[in-house]
């Protein structure tokens, strides 16, 4: 499988990253930044020798002028789709959907994840609604943000960015208390519909449905679409 990583907001896309090397075998992770041995670095990354223990998964971080390269790395990349390496692409920016790098990484049967530089106005009504366990809005406003083209991952990112916050307020911890005021007056109002335990569960089901994406062929839909009926569903006290 390949996975292609990148966009506007360079600290979550860097995030994403670490994230995908570490729920990955230590032992099977190979780490190469690209530079002026471009097309050396690449064969020695998708050589047949037996480089790992286990299937191996090599990281390639694209350098700025990787676009003068672009031919070798499609090349690259239609060989290792034939074999047992998981390769994961990560590029500083963003990248349009007609270069020949994204169509290749799709045609290939990939996975393409872009952050944009902010989260949109609609990401941030979809938490309210979440906040106040309002399924219904909740649902409908999750198939808006799908169809119109918000990156599933990102969403998750927000809503794990929530979850951590409802923690925050029921701890009160040093985080919480750094808020402006009006933040905390929200988070604390917010944080009266969960209890601990039902946070913690929801941050773990978070932690799940973000590896699910990075690693499976699940539909994006169904595992959003789950996640939130969890997050607005009453539990059991434990």
């Amino acid at each position: 499988m390949i996975y292609l990583i990148g966009g506007k907001d360079k600290v979550t896309s860097r995030k994403s990253l670490a994230d995908f090397k570490k729920n990955y075998l230590p032992e099977a992770t190979q780490t190469i930044v690209l530079d002026k041995s471009f097309t050396g670095s690449l064969r020695m990354a998708f050589s047949d020798q037996p480089l790992f223990g286990g299937k191996p998964l090599v990281i390639l971080e694209l350098p700025a002028d990787w676009r003068k390269h672009e031919d070798d790395l499609i090349t690259s990349l239609s060989s290792a789709a034939k074999t047992e390496v998981d390769a994961v692409l990560w590029v500083d920016g963003a990248l349009p959907k007609n270069s020949k790098l994204f169509k290749t990484v799709t045609e290939l049967g990939g996975k393409v994840t872009f952050f944009e530089e902010t989260a949109s106005k609609e990401i941030w009504s979809l938490l309210d609604s979440l906040a106040l366990r309002d399924r219904a809005r909740a649902l409908s406003q999750l198939n808006d943000l799908l169809q119109s083209g918000e990156s599933a991952i990102g969403i998750v990112v927000m809503i794990t960015y929530l979850t951590r916050n409802l923690l925050a307020a029921i701890y009160k911890n040093s985080y919480f208390k750094a808020l402006s005021p009006w933040q905390q007056r929200k988070l604390s109002a917010a944080s009266r519909n969960f209890s601990e335990a039902e946070l913690l569960d929801i941050y773990s089901s978070l932690l799940s449905v973000d590896f699910a994406l990075k690693t499976s062929s699940l539909s994006e839909d169904l595992l959003l679409t789950n996640l939130v009926i969890s997050y607005t569903s009453k539990r059991d006290a434990k």
